[in-house]
């Protein structure tokens, strides 16, 4: 990676060192680059490697990508990571007109929670001891990346933690991470600068603070100082230090969560997977308000490490050619002879959505003219729905709007449509017994949604229709700001080509047909 550090901008400030916006060959990153006070100063050295030995070893959605980091005799260190939008407590003062949506805080806090349950599922856990809305920063489309992970400690497990007194921002901290030993208000004669002892739940006390500023909308204001302890050593209750925060909220939904969070003993507090559970509780309660969110979290949530998926389902009356239509994109070979679907039939094909990497699921499923009570099973978790007829049958567009008709009273959350007519290539009938192409259009408009051609033998549009479907989805549901990123070890085999489909050859026609005879007589056996 080659950095143009002669063109760098001021994005940041922290203890150990500034952090710019620097163009490399490829994108901007971000570099934070050690003050050169400390670059003789083999502590700060330390901590300075230990968070890049950190953060190269992490990989999750909510946590910062690490990029790499510079040690060189001729200049001060650097680690680079991303670069993005602006951090929450920016975002919060100065991007942000009056006080942030419900739905917002929600999904930047749950962010926050996964990401910290990540952290701290590591073996041994890992504690940021200095998180904060400066330490939360967010992609342009919201999505929250915990970063700074300087202060961060590898605690051992099993065994008493003796760290060091508030690691991290003090209106922030924990009260286990204050003693009043290191208090300069209280009396020197009274120290005896015993050890703190914390973990993971100081992360917990944090996030909570986090969440009541958010829904203040302004910084964290304890009185009467930083410090939980008065002049004698006497600890002030979180909830008394914060009254002045806590009153500011009113009646808010997520005003239980902070309270839980701000315990002061931490062994009351939730885990970071439990705080994920509650959010995410609060997220199904909006998203029954709003189906889009719904089924975009759908879609969002999948394995460490895979595409997220998009399911289409085909439907459809028998011989339409669904099938051939599937098999025509999956395989790009065209397949003559095929056995009825019985049930419902899986495919998965990588796809580039506008630019973007998903993996498309796409149900193949049986003539609905018998199985039209099984609708609502097919379409369950499907994001958008191709509605095939053929057009040598009139009659197999006559059932269209019935079909239609379930999915909308079934799914409502489905907003994607494409009225499919296949077999375009097979003309021999006369005018009069053909849906001819503008009756198809017509009869598209009429039901509100777009409309294709398409012919499983010779290729045409088969491509394009699904590209259609999967790209209507992206477009309705703003899916530019899912994480995507899968490594080239991870990617799946299967392609889609460009070239028409390749018919097959004798031989393989009656393989395929005995093959797929013998799954239909396994799935009538079954069934029965």
């Amino acid at each position: 990676m080659r950095l143009n550090l002669v063109k760098k901008e001021l994005i940041g400030s922290g203890s150990f060192g500034n952090v710019y916006k620097v163009e490399s060959d490829s994108n901007p990153v971000a570099v934070k680059i050690l003050h050169e006070r400390y670059t003789d100063d083999n502590k700060c050295l330390k901590k300075f490697e230990a968070e890049c030995k950190i953060l190269q070893n992490l990989q999750h959605k909510n946590v910062v990508t690490f990029l790499g980091f510079i040690t060189s005799h001729a200049s001060p260190p650097m680690l680079i990571t991303e670069l993005l939008d602006c951090d929450l407590g920016k975002y919060i003062r100065n991007c942000h007109p009056g006080k942030i949506p419900f739905s917002e805080i929600v999904s930047i806090m749950l962010d926050v929670a996964e990401g910290l349950a990540y952290l701290h599922q590591q073996n041994p856990p890992i504690v940021h001891r200095d998180l904060a809305s400066k330490n939360i920063l967010l992609t342009k489309k919201r999505q929250a990346k915990i970063a700074d992970v300087g202060l961060a400690k590898v605690l051992p497990k099993d065994k008493q933690n003796y760290c060091s007194p508030v690691p991290g921002t003090p209106v922030y901290a924990a009260p286990e991470t204050f003693h009043p030993d290191y208090d300069p208000n209280f009396p020197s004669s009274m120290k005896v600068r015993s050890p703190v002892e914390y973990d993971t739940k100081i992360d917990i006390f944090s996030l909570g603070i986090t969440l009541m500023e958010v829904v203040n909308g302004k910084r964290p204001n304890p009185q009467p100082g930083d410090s939980p302890f008065t002049s004698d050593g006497v600890q002030i209750l979180e909830k008394d230090r914060r009254k002045g925060d806590i009153e500011m909220m009113g009646e808010h939904k997520l005003k239980e969560i902070v309270f839980l969070c701000i315990e002061d003993v931490s062994e009351r507090r939730p885990s970071a997977e439990e705080l994920t559970e509650m959010l995410r509780e609060q997220c199904s309660q909006i998203e029954q308000k709003c189906p889009k969110i719904k089924q975009k979290k759908i879609i969002a949530s999948r394995a460490e490490g895979e595409i997220p998926t998009i399911k289409v389902t085909v439907l459809g009356i028998s011989n339409v050619g669904k099938t051939c239509l599937l098999q025509s994109f999956v395989h790009n070979t065209f397949i003559s002879l095929t056995f009825p679907t019985v049930g419902a039939d899986c495919n998965y094909v990588s796809i580039k959505v506008r630019s973007r990497d998903f993996k498309l699921m796409v149900l193949d499923t049986s003539g609905l003219e018998k199985f039209q009570h099984l609708i609502p099973m097919f379409i369950r978790g499907s994001q958008g729905i191709l509605l095939v007829y053929d057009v040598n049958k009139p009659f197999s567009l006559e059932v269209i709007p019935e079909m239609l008709h379930v999915v909308t009273k079934n799914a409502p959350d489905i907003k994607s449509f494409i009225l499919v007519g296949n077999k375009a290539d097979l003309t021999e009938r006369k005018q009069s017994e053909l849906v001819v192409s503008k009756e198809g259009e017509q009869f598209a408009q009429n039901l509100g949604i777009p409309f294709i051609e398409t012919s499983a033998k010779s290729g045409k549009n088969v491509r394009k229709v699904f590209e259609m479907i999967a790209e209507n989805i992206y477009d309705d549901l703003d899916l530019s700001d899912i994480d995507t990123f899968i490594s080239n070890a991870r990617r799946d085999a299967i392609t889609v080509m460009n070239d028409p489909p390749r018919e097959q050859n004798f031989l393989e026609q009656i393989g395929d047909y005995f093959r797929s005879g013998w799954n239909w007589f396994k799935g009538i056996f079954n069934r029965g």
